[in-house]
């Protein structure tokens, strides 16, 4: 069954491209929703095999998702709907990483052929490149991140909090509350204390990769706050 995810950012004329979904394609499951935070919490809780995004506006605003797709859910299919007055962004768009970007309007045959084809594809994909899940392990004693069995690395006390601090929740963890309870000097400014955290991050992802050859798990809820992309077990 086919996991798909709607986006419209237009929600005036009620669901037409769910229409087409459903009159195309048999075994699916559809999930509509009509803003942006709404699309990053769905993808938070459940994997979606193919993310279809209608833009309704001109802007660099669908260059923004497409990019984020890319960074954090790289498995998941990305179908983009544009008017013809978005050539730039259809341009850009295959540039960034979207697998199709169809201009409207399209019709229902078109819209399906393409969800079906874009699924087969990802289908063969993950058949050929399926492999273990790496095992995360946080050594609580010695303050050290671990993957599999290979060396672990040391952690500063920041470093160390922050992870633990995402291994008590499912949800994201919004930055102020890591400010806050990693106590982190707070300065005021809004912009300023996000800049603190995020540059923490920045090291540790950079740590990881150049020491244990795998990227962080942990994911930016793009304006929400930081959470776990795996499961990371604590010992």
């Amino acid at each position: 069954m086919a996991h798909i995810l709607l986006f419209e950012d237009n929600l005036s004329i009620p669901y037409s491209n769910k229409g087409f979904i459903d009159e195309a394609i048999n075994d699916h499951d559809l999930v509509i929703v009509g803003d942006a935070p709404a699309m990053w919490t769905a993808l938070q809780h459940r994997q979606a095999d193919i993310l279809i995004v209608d833009l309704g506006t001109p802007d660099d605003y669908g260059q923004g998702i497409v990019t984020h797709m890319q960074e954090n859910y790289p498995g998941t299919g990305l179908l983009v709907l544009t008017h013809g007055d978005q050539q730039d962004l259809r341009s850009q768009g295959l540039l960034l990483g979207a697998d199709q970007i169809l201009t409207k309007p399209v019709s229902a045959s078109k819209l399906a052929a393409h969800v079906v084809a874009l699924y087969r594809r990802i289908k063969r994909h993950r058949n050929i490149v399926a492999v273990p899940s790496p095992q995360w392990r946080l050594r609580t004693t010695e303050r050290q991140l671990q993957v599999n069995e290979s060396l672990p690395v040391d952690l500063t006390e920041k470093e160390f909090n922050f992870l633990q601090l995402l291994t008590s929740s499912s949800h994201p963890i919004a930055r102020d509350t890591l400010n806050r309870e990693m106590r982190i000097d707070i300065t005021g400014d809004e912009r300023r204390d996000t800049k603190k955290i995020d540059m923490l991050i920045y090291r540790l992802r950079r740590k990881v990769k150049k020491s244990l050859r795998v990227d962080l798990p942990v994911r930016n809820a793009y304006g929400t706050g930081y959470s776990l992309t795996a499961k990371l077990k604590q010992i």
